[in-house]
């Protein structure tokens, strides 16, 4: 393989390249670029100071039906303050962490479902993250009759090339499941390289 460093020798490749797994499957000319990565945006904000304490604990509506997120929820986080998100949605830009972010009032609407005592003035903006997610928007999904839903990620050996170990769309519970998905690539790289 060739990079803007020069030419890379390796026995085994994994491509973990998040957001970008897609594009450098690409690069490789596999097959396994057709597993096309549409960009989830979920951003954030936080309750203030005075309200924290309304939340006790975790509190996550019911999931979705469309499967793009739970919805808003509440967390605790190791800072002690409390975060309500994420509002997922899809993106173009797979670097766009800031254009056309949810409003406050917005957040608020969601949030008095689940604790109404909370107004958009108890609320400031936090950060957004952004989820390789394999499934394309509902539209698209509606407009593709050969769409299907699929697992929450691809992680298995390139069959056109038999030293690259592909981790394609990983998203949430990617995070959860790092421990065992890192078990799982090591088992596939000694494979490889036995």
């Amino acid at each position: 393989m060739t990079s803007a460093a020069g030419e890379i020798e390796t026995r085994c490749l994994i491509n973990s390249a998040g957001l970008f797994a897609d594009e450098v499957a690409a690069l490789l000319g596999s097959k396994m670029a057709a597993h096309k990565i549409y960009p989830v945006r979920g951003d954030y904000c936080e309750i203030v100071r005075g309200k924290r304490d309304l939340v006790c604990g975790l509190v996550y509506p019911m999931p979705h039906a469309d499967g793009l997120s739970l919805g808003a929820h509440f967390t605790h986080t190791l800072w002690a303050n409390v975060l309500i998100g994420p509002m997922a949605r899809y993106i173009e830009d797979k670097n766009d962490y800031e254009s056309n972010r949810v409003t406050l009032e917005e957040f608020a609407r969601h949030a008095k479902l689940l604790l109404p005592e909370i107004d958009a003035t108890d609320l400031v903006p936090a950060h957004s993250g952004i989820r390789a997610k394999l499934l394309p928007p509902p539209n698209a999904q509606a407009a593709n009759l050969h769409s299907k839903r699929m697992a929450d990620f691809i992680i298995e050996p390139n069959p056109e090339f038999p030293n690259v170990v592909q981790l394609i769309g990983i998203e949430s519970p990617g995070l959860t499941s790092a421990p065992a998905i890192a078990e799982h690539v090591d088992r596939l790289v000694n494979e490889i390289l036995a």
